[in-house]
């Protein structure tokens, strides 16, 4: 089963619900809190950098990080 948010979905949520939390990442035994308009803003920026080091649409990017809020933000850039 694949469970990728689609980048339909992800636009939809980021226009509806911006400024509610959505990721949760524990920092030195604190959860910091992202919401879905920071998420998007991350995940944009790290997108134009890719798109900067010449990666175009159909090219393959290797992910490989622990389990954290920052690997679905570089998930979500990938996709964009």
């Amino acid at each position: 089963m694949n469970y990728r948010l689609p980048l339909s979905q992800f636009r939809h949520q980021v226009a509806t619900h911006a400024n509610e939390p959505w990721l949760h990442q524990p920092i030195d035994r604190v959860f910091h809190t992202l919401t879905w308009g920071e998420v998007d803003e991350q995940a944009r920026r790290i997108a134009a950098g890719l798109k900067a080091q010449g990666f175009e649409r159909g090219d393959r990017i290797a992910l490989l990080s622990k389990n954290c809020s920052q690997w679905f933000i570089a998930d979500v850039a990938i996709v964009m």
